[in-house]
């Protein structure tokens, strides 16, 4: 019986390979960054979790709040896939297009008390999450004032929505009137203007841990324009 002649498979190119190389890199990222936004939008559901929100279409849109404005995605689509009720919390938390980023946060300090309790919610839960992101591990390229900045600013736009979540608000008043940040070394009062800056033993404790974190991070590049 003949065998048939075997024939080696031609190595690939180095284009190909490169090619291939470039692919899985850029496929690589997209999945850290997909689960970068995972994560947060669920951090967001999480919080009002744990403050006693059950209600499921505001736990949606606490996870698809950011959606219009982050990506291409309109609220159409948002009602078609989650129903309108989802999709009205999203609208009253996004902020207008083609609006400069000074007016987007004037605009959420004097709209926040307008807001539907739903809506309300996962602005709370949104801004409990973003200072406690700041606060662990300020974002690359901020100076001190502007961390201090945003929980000044954050305050005015939190305090008139409590009512929607009552418990939440001893945590949001701690965070003001008591907590520090670190950076590059050095210790900051969160909000500058209410409480006393005195940092207890066990907050000393944690700020420590955010040290360590911090130099392990590289912290030099372009300032984030992240949280607003």
């Amino acid at each position: 019986m003949r065998h048939p002649t075997s024939v080696s498979s031609p190595s690939p190119s180095k284009s190909a390979t490169t090619s291939e190389s470039d692919l899985t890199q850029t496929m690589s990222h997209a999945a850290i960054i997909l689960k970068t936004a995972s994560f947060a939008a669920e951090a967001v559901a999480n919080i009002l979790s744990t403050y006693g929100v059950t209600y499921l279409p505001t736990l949606m849109a606490a996870i698809l709040h950011d959606t219009v404005e982050d990506t291409d995605t309109a609220l159409e689509e948002i009602a078609r896939e989650f129903g309108e009720e989802v999709a009205n919390i999203v609208e009253e938390c996004t902020d207008p297009p083609d609006t400069s980023y000074q007016m987007r946060k004037q605009l959420q300090i004097e709209t926040a008390r307008y807001k539907s309790r739903e809506a309300q919610q996962v602005k709370l839960a949104d801004k409990m999450h973003n200072l406690k992101s700041i606060r662990e591990d300020p974002p690359v390229g901020w100076t001190a004032r502007r961390c201090q900045e945003y929980f000044i600013w954050a305050r005015n736009v939190t305090i008139s929505c409590y009512q929607a979540l009552p418990l939440i608000e001893i945590a949001f008043d701690d965070m003001y009137e008591n907590q520090h940040f670190v950076l590059n070394g050095k210790i900051y009062k969160c909000h500058p203007d209410v409480g006393k800056d005195v940092v207890s033993e066990a907050e000393m404790v944690e700020l420590k841990q955010f040290m360590c974190v911090q130099k392990k991070r590289k912290r030099s590049g372009p300032a984030s324009s992240i949280y607003y």
